[in-house]
This record gives structure tokens, C-alpha cells and sequence, in this order.
């Protein structure tokens, strides 16, 4: 049963159609229909001509997936849409870095621009709400530099840069570089980690060539390190800034670079020691070379020099203390090289014609029979030195 409101509505419709047949506005729709409607003209096909059957258009999908055409990554970056190689792409993108492709190191200003702190901080719990959310505010928030969060909560500000690059929030600033939000508000001259060289968030690493560290935050606890830039400065030292770290460092960490120190220091210590002039607290080889080379040679010493001398026991070049097996092959080496060289000199004399030096050979100075006798002579000392003859 229609309601009193459907009944009025449809007395209306069929009035309004009435005035309307009335009026004769059906018919005028009509042509007006007809006259606008656009028209297909077809030219009338030639004399004795067939025209050829029209061709039914197959369905065609869209889908890549279904055609076999390699699926759309809408996740990859625009240059690697572009089809750039990965050595390309990672020149241009530095989201893209997974490993170093610059050296990583620091040196004793950066052991001096460590933070610290006097009082522990406590995390997730400035900026955070009842349920253990932070809290998000796009008005009254300031964005960390480091986790690039818009929060409520404390911030840091730079005395330096006094810019968007000096403020962390409280959790970032001890995670990352041990220190307290606190302290660092109540100094009026702190300066920030990117001031001070030390900056460890992905952009600042990424523009360097170094990759980012991720969450490394827990590990360089486990390890006993105070913060994430502890850990990267006191694992990547420069050869010189590895005494003054030595109090910064875990115990297991000092206790290997310390007795890493020592071995090259006793290292050092034998190779300078050498009859070119007293011995130095640590000279390196390039030193001891120059000095071997400004020192005057002997007449013959020429032709002796261009024979390859034997090697050193790898105990000795690694600064081991020499056992006694270790004492007696040294010794036999020296004696070694003793005879090998006075018997090349022999022979380089004679090779190069120079007068009396087959006499030396005990010989008649000609150039076979002494290059024989140097042969003969390498033999018999070889023997003389292992204790055969």
C-alpha cells in the first residue's frame, strides 16, 4: 500500500506529462534527437570490387602480468627506473649505500670531541605519553635531526650553527653520542656533533661515502661502548690516536691495541738497531732504507748489491722474541750471506772483465772455468752451512 506522499507523487508525474503531450514537447525532442545525431557516410564500393570482411577487434588486457611483460618495482628508486648500472646509481643515489666506498677514519681531535655525561639518562620516557607512544605534535613539536621525528619533548640547540642540524631529542643525543639532553641545555657553548665532526645520522654519513649504521645502538652496548660514535671513532682509529684512546676504550679492546703497541714498538726497536748509527725509539723501514742508501759502499760492493740477498726469518720481521732453533737459523742465514755475497763479488769481477779477479778465484781469470769454480763454490758453502761437509 502506497503512502499519502507516493500517491501526490505520482498525480504530479502524470500531470506534468500531460502538459507535456499537450505542448508536443515529446515530438520536438525527438527531431531535435534526429537532427543532431551524427551520420556515417560510406562510399559506395567500386564496380566488380568486393569489400573486404571486416576484421573482429580481440579483447586486449591490460595487465603485465598476464601479457609476460617484467612487473612494475614502484618501491625502486627513480634512477634505477631510469636503467642506470648499480655503480651508476649508486654515484647519484646515496640511499642506496650498503657498504663504505671512503676509508672511515678518525683521528685524536675527534677522541677530544667525544661526548660524555654526569647523570644517566633515562629513554622513552621524555616526549612519550601514559601508553609508551610519542607524541606527535606538527605545531608545537620540534623534528630531530637524527631520527628526523616531529615529537614533544626536550630538545638540543648548537651555539655554533644555531640551526635545524643542532637539535636532537633527548633519546638520539645518549644513544648516539652518550650524552644527557640536560647537561647539554644548561651549557651555554655546547656545540653539535655535526660541528664537532662526529655526526652519525644517515644523511651526514651517506654524504661521505660511508654507509649508515642502522640500529647499532645495542651491539656497541653489548661490546661496552658508551654510544653508537664511541663505537665507529674507537674501531676506526688512525694509527697515531691509538695510545691517547687507549683510557676511552673497553678493557677488551685496550688490552688488544695495547699489546698490538708493544709488538710494533719491539719491532721497531730491532729494525733500527743497525750499524748505520745508534738505535731510535721506533724507526720505520723507509728510514732505515734511506739510511743504507747514504751509506758509502766499499769498492766491489756495487756487483754484490745487484744479487738478491735471502730473506729474513718471518719471526724477526714480525718483532718475535728469537727462540733457539730461531738463533741458530739466523746465524746460518748470516753465515749464508756472508759467503753468497763473496762469492758473487768474485764473480761479477770476473764477468765484467776487471784485472786479478780470477787470481782471487785461484784460477787463470778466464770467464768460464771462474763462473764454473763460483758454482762449485755456492755448493760447498751451501754444504759448509748445513753441517754436511
Amino acid at each position: 500500500m502506497l503512502s499519502e506522499y507516493e500517491l501526490q507523487r505520482q498525480a504530479r508525474i502524470a500531470a506534468n506529462k500531460a502538459r507535456m503531450d499537450v505542448l508536443g514537447l515529446k515530438e520536438a525532442t525527438s527531431q531535435v534527437q534526429m537532427l543532431t545525431a551524427p551520420r556515417r557516410i560510406r562510399a559506395p564500393p567500386a564496380a566488380g570490387c568486393k569489400a573486404a570482411p571486416r576484421e573482429r577487434p580481440q579483447s586486449s588486457r591490460r595487465s603485465a602480468r598476464v601479457a609476460g611483460n617484467p612487473a612494475v618495482v614502484y618501491n625502486e628508486s627513480d634512477l634505477a627506473r631510469a636503467g642506470l648500472a648499480e655503480e651508476e646509481r649508486t654515484k647519484h643515489d646515496r640511499r642506496l649505500l650498503k657498504e663504505n666506498i671512503r676509508e672511515e677514519v678518525y683521528g685524536v681531535q675527534h677522541l677530544s670531541a667525544l661526548g660524555s655525561h654526569t647523570k644517566e639518562w633515562t629513554l622513552f620516557e621524555d616526549g612519550y605519553d601514559k601508553s609508551g607512544n610519542r607524541i606527535y605534535d606538527k605545531v608545537s613539536g620540534q623534528t630531530c635531526h637524527q631520527c628526523r621525528q616531529k615529537t614533544l619533548g626536550l630538545r638540543t640547540h648548537c651555539s655554533e650553527c644555531q640551526s635545524l642540524h643542532g637539535v636532537f631529542c633527548g633519546d638520539c643525543l645518549f644513544m648516539r653520542y652518550g650524552e644527557n639532553v640536560e647537561e647539554a641545555l644548561q651549557d651555554s657553548e655546547w656545540k653539535c656533533p655535526g660541528c664537532r665532526d662526529l655526526c652519525n645520522c644517515s644523511f651526514h654519513r651517506s654524504r661521505r661515502g660511508w654507509a649508515p649504521t642502522g640500529t647499532l645502538y645495542r651491539r656497541a652496548v653489548a661490546e661496552g661502548f658508551v654510544s653508537v660514535a664511541h663505537y665507529l671513532v674507537l674501531n676506526n682509529l688512525a694509527p697515531e690516536a691509538r695510545s691517547a684512546a687507549l683510557p676511552l676504550m673497553p678493557k677488551e679492546l685496550a688490552d688488544a691495541t695495547r699489546a698490538e703497541l708493544e709488538r710494533e714498538a719491539a719491532g721497531c726497536d730491532r729494525r733500527s738497531a743497525s750499524p748505520a748509527g745508534p738505535a731510535t725509539p721506533c724507526a720505520s723501514g723507509e728510514a732505515a732504507q734511506d739510511r743504507a742508501a747514504q751509506r758509502p759502499q766499499a769498492p766491489g760492493e756495487e756487483e754484490a748489491s745487484a744479487s738478491p740477498s735471502p730473506a729474513r726469518p718471518s719471526g724477526e720481521e714480525a718483532g718475535e722474541a728469537p727462540t733457539g732453533r730461531r738463533r741458530g737459523a739466523r746465524r746460518q742465514s748470516t753465515l749464508r750471506s756472508d759467503v753468497l755475497g763473496a762469492v758473487v763479488k768474485t764473480g761479477g769481477m770476473i764477468a765484467a772483465g776487471k784485472p786479478g779477479a780470477g787470481k782471487r778465484a785461484g784460477g787463470t781469470g778466464k770467464a768460464a772455468p771462474a763462473v764454473e769454480r763460483v758454482g762449485r763454490g755456492l755448493r760447498t758453502s751451501s754444504r759448509l752451512v748445513a753441517g754436511r761437509a
